[in-house]
């Protein structure tokens, strides 16, 4: 399992997207990272990853 952490910031962006599907897509990939899949995951250092969600056209 792995710890994953929010902060505000992201909080507060996430409860404020419009499009629910988006949403619930980006909860989804939260819970397969902690489960312990990473899938298309970058580490940028300082032991902080990014991630990238495909969802939607572009």
């Amino acid at each position: 399992m792995i710890e994953v952490q929010q902060n505000a910031t992201f909080a507060r962006w996430l409860r404020s997207l419009r499009d629910a599907r988006a949403r619930a897509g980006i909860v989804a990939r939260i819970d397969r990272m902690a489960a312990g899949n990473l899938g298309d995951a970058k580490p940028v250092g300082g032991g902080v990853s990014e991630i990238r969600v495909h969802y939607g056209p572009g």
